[in-house]
């Protein structure tokens, strides 16, 4: 990855609805060498997909929390049913495993204090413990890093 590939990520990180000519004039360099440069780094895996930043609140998902889960049985079998249930939930965005006291990260997006309730009931079990805090004022959320 070179200089302009790196301002190509930093004008698609910036606003990706932009035209590809828009792109191309900003960084200096022609519609196809854009689309060259584009292809590659998807290819390479640097951009993994375009999306929409959605306004998940606008969408009437107004409750985001944040799940710690410690499972009590660790051995393979376990984590795969727990990343298993966690994956088939919708409101589930993100799913990691951690380091420290507890084996995975959850962030979900809910509609309701009481789906988030039904959820965890479904997903947590007697040998499991978790710590889930629910999320006020957000200040700051972004998709990652500028790249600069």
């Amino acid at each position: 990855m070179d200089e302009i590939d790196r301002k190509i990520l930093q004008q698609l990180y910036l606003d990706s609805s932009r035209t590809q000519k828009e792109i191309a004039d900003s960084v200096n360099i022609t519609e196809p060498t854009l689309s060259k440069r584009i292809r590659a780094l998807r290819q390479d895996g640097v951009i993994k997909r375009f999306s929409a930043d959605l306004d998940y609140a606008q969408a009437g998902y107004n409750v985001h929390c944040i799940t710690l889960i410690k499972l009590e049985k660790q051995d393979l079998s376990n984590r795969g049913d727990m990343l298993k249930k966690l994956r088939s939930f919708n409101e589930v965005v993100e799913v990691y495993s951690a380091f420290g006291d507890y084996d995975f990260c959850v962030r979900w997006l809910c509609a309701s204090n009481a789906k988030v309730q039904l959820l965890l009931d479904e997903a947590i079990t007697p040998d499991v413990h978790v710590k889930t805090i629910v999320l006020a004022q957000e200040y700051k959320r972004e998709r990652g890093p500028n790249i600069e």
